[in-house]
């Protein structure tokens, strides 16, 4: 069972236990100590969960200001790279100026903070069965 563990105007923070998935769910613009805010929670509750996979569901997400991207690539990223992460997933935009902010951010320079495994899809759905896969193998190999 899906565990909302954090909502916000512009987000929401949900926890899939049973594949050990953070998900940020952005439903709307956000800039700021609003949008910085959403992301140390997120942080905060990887680790408090154990998390081992990451899912930026981006597909409300509208553009990120030049100032954000600089404060996730500066800030946001040295830390969330400390993650035990295994996978990321990322649902695409709808947006297609908030596409390109993203590509600023998650492109070659934010690579070496991610984990090896990195995909980006059309659904959440998709991209929730890519991250449950991990734990479904970890899980077949440990028995």
């Amino acid at each position: 069972m899906v565990e909302l563990l954090h909502s916000a105007s512009c987000a929401r923070i949900h926890y899939h236990p049973t594949a050990r998935v953070l998900e940020v769910e952005w439903l709307a613009f956000s800039s700021g100590e609003e949008f910085r805010d959403v992301l140390r929670q997120a942080i905060s509750l990887a680790i408090e969960r154990g998390a081992t996979g990451w899912l930026a569901n981006s597909e409300h997400m509208r553009t990120l200001r030049e100032a954000d991207q600089q404060w996730l690539l500066t800030e946001f990223m040295p830390v969330f790279s400390r993650l035990e992460l295994q996978r990321f997933a990322m649902v695409r935009c709808r947006d297609a100026m908030a596409r390109m902010s993203l590509a600023n951010v998650t492109g070659e320079k934010a690579a070496a903070f991610l984990p090896s495994q990195v995909r980006e899809f059309e659904t959440r759905t998709g991209a929730l069965a890519w991250l449950g896969q991990s734990q479904s193998e970890a899980l077949s190999e440990a028995a």
